[in-house]
């Protein structure tokens, strides 16, 4: 198992399914449901980019709410208690170790998806 693919599912626990893998292990897909939103993450190891979408209904299509990527280095588990009362977030930093892709859950297992240029 990849990196990227043990903190992501370390992340979701058990409310997230994997989709697939694409084309041996390059490419990671996984859905993942909240109280209102289904929302699609898709990792391509290859190419070091992370894709979200979330939708009330199909992700990634032509009326998607929204869709957002970014390049990244490394992903991680981290806890944010300052703002947000202990909540675990999905992290992805660059080279330089800088955020720029960062998810949280919420009670309801809904996400909140930063993109940080």
């Amino acid at each position: 198992m990849t990196p990227e693919e043990t903190a992501i599912i370390e992340f979701f626990g058990n409310q997230s399914t994997k989709l697939d893998t694409i084309s041996p292990s390059e490419t990671l897909i996984f859905w993942h449901k909240g109280e209102v939103h289904v929302f699609q993450i898709t990792v391509h190891l290859i190419e070091k980019q992370v894709s979200i979408s979330g939708d009330k209904e199909i992700p990634f299509h032509a009326m998607s709410l929204f869709e957002s990527m970014a390049l990244y280095e490394t992903v991680s588990i981290e806890y944010e208690n300052v703002f947000y009362g202990d909540k675990k977030q999905l992290v992805f930093r660059s080279k330089t170790g800088e955020i720029v892709m960062m998810v949280m859950m919420w009670d309801n297992k809904e996400l909140s998806v930063w993109r940080y240029a």
